[in-house]
């Protein structure tokens, strides 16, 4: 199966405009994610996904695959599914370009878990939180999961403290065919 990794770089963003090219650290944020994106085994390429030209300038620097889309996407997966609508690939996994830690083996595992499960149209990553005051910060993304792991519901916002929570991973997998049927 044909898999990539796709990073969708918003620089209009809300709460810190140009986040995705902070660079406190000599390297753009983004650069950071891309590079991290890079060491994962399993996706042929990664591409950025962007709605600016200074992004895709940004990208050019660092040497990135940087694919310019609509800034009037209301979702990373809407920019994705715009970036990818002309290539061949069957799983797509879907990164936030404001983690420039994310582990590799997370990306492949994943792309793994939807290549194992044919019938599967997506999968997300999941992690106890590690305090209680992380179940009522609306600024982690949440989810809520069954008895046999699947998910119910995202939400930003404080749960029910009887629901078995967990944050949601900056990152997730879907098969390409659910976002043809999206746009």
């Amino acid at each position: 199966m044909k898999v990539i990794a796709v990073i969708p770089a918003r620089f209009s963003s809300t709460r810190f405009a140009g986040k995705v090219l902070a660079k406190d650290t000599g390297k753009f944020l983004i650069q950071h994610t891309y590079e991290r994106a890079c060491l994962a085994k399993l996706p042929e390429k990664v591409i950025i996904a962007a709605d600016d030209e200074k992004v895709v300038a940004a990208a050019e620097t660092f040497g990135a695959e940087c694919v310019l889309t609509s800034p009037e996407h209301q979702s990373g997966t809407d920019r994705i599914a715009e970036a990818v609508a002309d290539m061949d690939v069957e799983i797509i996994v879907n990164l936030q370009g404001d983690e420039p830690e994310i582990d590799p083996g997370n990306i492949d595992y994943l792309a793994k878990m939807l290549i194992d499960n044919p019938d599967c149209p997506m999968a997300t990553l999941a992690a106890e939180f590690q305090t209680a005051e992380q179940v009522s910060d609306p600024n982690i993304v949440k989810v809520i999961v069954s008895s046999c792991g699947v998910r119910d519901a995202y939400c930003e916002k404080e749960f029910e403290k009887t629901k078995p929570i967990q944050s949601q991973s900056p990152a997730f997998g879907r098969k390409c065919e659910i976002l043809s049927s999206k746009s």
